[in-house]
């Protein structure tokens, strides 16, 4: 018995329904209610072994180079996270460290392998005694953690742990492009940037203040565009850095860099010339510090179990041992 098929339709709405059965005729027949090519024989007997569709405009199905070439990177990646699922990503990381060697050279040369920035959380503590009521105490306490990396050496090193206290910059003068690009030239352009065949800006010195005196003069090179990444802090209102630079009791509640014609140098990076005007006393070391460290050190060195020298077996006796199982004779 041949089995009932639900065909196309055709477009007035009609379904076509056909027993999917084979004629041994030369020449195929198809049902009345059927689509049939043209040329063919129509009856109300058999469908023949022969489907026929036409493909209109309406739906077309198109596949670039790109869509094959994305398919065949997103299978290879799948494929690859499929092999490193469930292991934790340190391990991993740990067992690409061991097939990467740093040449000789490469350690003649301050090498950096690990940071970690963090924030003082301060506590402000006041005076008991009647005569120093006003007087305070502020503690400033914190913790930092950090997990360094280094690949495998054919020599020994030195890993040495910096500590550097500052507070956050603040260029309030730093120039904001956004407002002082007039023409439409000077903005990106992705063609004309994807054709630089070096893709380094020349960075001028009212980069970080708008008064410098010398505002043409190069403080230093960045990648190309590097301006209109944009991730710095403004301030205004009564907060507003005069231009004369003079002291304003309000601005005692912001530590900011006011340093004069700002260059790339050793003060730039270790913060040597901060002012202390936040503080009432300017002469004096503004902070006693104690830092204490932890090191810890993890490797690839397997470690095996302590040992057991009696056998598994005798703390199994040792524990039957306390059981008298003959204590009820059963007859």
């Amino acid at each position: 018995m041949a089995k009932q098929f639900t065909a196309l339709t055709d477009g007035n709405g009609n379904a076509f329904n056909f027993p999917a059965t084979t004629n041994t005729g030369a020449t195929p027949t198809y049902r009345t209610n059927s689509l049939a090519p043209s040329g063919a024989t129509v009856s109300a007997h058999d469908f023949g072994d022969e489907i026929w569709s036409e493909l209109t405009a309406g739906g077309n199905a198109t596949m670039s180079l790109a869509d094959i070439e994305q398919a065949r990177k997103t299978a290879a990646f799948a494929k690859l996270r499929s092999a490193y699922d469930g292991i934790d990503d340190e391990y991993i990381i740990d067992l690409l460290m061991q097939g990467i060697t740093v040449p000789t050279e490469v350690m003649k040369q301050p090498m950096l392998i690990g940071s970690q920035t963090g924030m003082f959380g301060f506590s402000q503590r006041f005076a008991t005694d009647s005569g120093n009521l006003d007087d305070t105490a502020t503690n400033g306490f914190v913790s930092l953690g950090y997990r360094v990396r280094a690949p495998r050496t054919s020599i020994g090193g030195v890993v040495m742990t910096l500590l550097e206290i500052a507070p956050e910059r603040v260029w309030e003068r730093k120039k904001d492009y956004f407002l002082y690009t007039t023409d439409t030239d000077n903005l990106p352009n992705a063609l004309r940037d994807s054709l630089d065949p070096e893709k380094v800006a020349v960075v001028k010195k009212n980069h970080l203040d708008v008064n410098h005196s010398t505002p043409d003069a190069t403080l230093g090179y960045a990648p190309l565009n590097h301006e209109y990444n944009r991730d710095q802090i403004n301030v205004g209102g009564k907060f507003y850095r005069p231009a004369n630079d003079a002291y304003t009791e309000v601005r005692s509640r912001i530590w900011t860099n006011e340093t004069t014609d700002p260059s790339l140098s050793t003060d730039f990076y270790l913060c040597t010339n901060l002012h202390k005007k936040i503080f009432a006393d300017q002469v004096s070391d503004s902070f006693e510090i104690t830092a204490v460290s932890d090191l810890t050190v993890d490797t690839n060195v397997v470690f095996g179990d302590r040992l057991i020298e009696a056998d598994a077996t005798s703390d199994y006796d040792s524990i039957t041992n306390l059981v008298d199982a003959a204590r009820i004779t059963k007859s």
